[in-house]
């Protein structure tokens, strides 16, 4: 089976998705790559088109051992006819756990015919300078994996002659997924005599918890966690100061150094 243009369907607030995909992209090798990032509010508000007669990589992050709940709202919208699609799980170097098996569920309720998967490690959201957690990632050796994996994709393609030969895709996880859990209200915290009021942080929050007009507050009730607004902001004036967070934060520091590698199944 030949396949001219791959589409890339992604949530990715701190880019670490983003960059996986784009590497397994160069391995497949396809004529074109279309982009529909969803990680800004306004992408996830008008319905996606229906998928037809295409490949499609579905990407996100692993938030708690589950793929990134306002991903997985989004993704569980989709609707899929004769479609292909790779799965794409990207976690902080603790454990993805059922992320990827939810991934490939939500995908097949969808109408995709999931061929293959991958398990992924980026920068931990909770990393910094002072506690790094899985430090920039994906590394040197992380590109080469999806680019790899994104090989054997190919030549997977390749073997196939219709799609009712597919079998159905195998993965790690358990159903019922694993239990999140529930944490109180919080976010990241301002530092107001830092902050230049530059805008940033709101312009890359993935749930508008940051008021563009006012970006030195953040909603806790609809924050996520991802820590984008930290990452990007060009004074240092955002951080985590939440004593649940900051407990969390040393627990991953202290307990996920051990570099764990990309895992793939086709």
């Amino acid at each position: 089976m030949k396949v001219q243009t791959v589409k890339l369907v992604y949530f990715s607030p701190t880019a670490t998705t983003r960059a996986i995909v784009k590497e397994i992209t160069k391995g497949i090798k396809a004529e074109q790559v279309q982009h529909l990032d969803c990680t800004l509010p306004g992408s996830r508000t008008a319905p996606m088109p229906v998928f037809q007669d295409e490949l499609v990589i579905l990407a996100a992050p692993v938030y708690v051992g589950r793929i990134a709940k306002v991903a997985a709202e989004h993704f569980a919208t989709f609707r899929a006819r004769n479609t292909l699609a790779v799965l794409v799980a990207v976690y902080g170097n603790r454990a993805y756990e059922d992320a990827l098996r939810e991934l490939r569920d939500l995908a097949v309720q969808s109408g995709f015919m999931p061929i293959a998967g991958g398990a992924f490690i980026g920068e931990h959201s909770y990393s910094s300078e002072q506690k790094p957690i899985a430090h920039g990632r994906p590394d040197t050796q992380d590109r080469h994996h999806a680019r790899a994996f994104g090989a054997k994709i190919r030549e997977k393609l390749q073997q196939i002659e219709t799609i009712a030969a597919i079998k159905p895709l195998t993965v790690p996880g358990n159903f019922p997924y694993r239990d999140p859990g529930t944490l109180p209200p919080m976010a990241p915290v301002t530092n107001i005599s830092l902050c230049t009021l530059c805008g940033k942080c709101a312009h890359i929050c993935p749930v508008n918890a940051i008021a563009t007009e006012n970006p030195a507050t953040s909603d806790e009730n609809i924050c996520t966690h991802c820590c984008a607004c930290i990452k990007i902001c060009p004074a240092q004036a955002r951080s985590v100061q939440n004593e649940i967070m900051l407990n969390i934060v040393n627990r991953l520091h202290t307990t996920c150094q051990a570099r764990k590698e990309p895992e793939v199944f086709l």
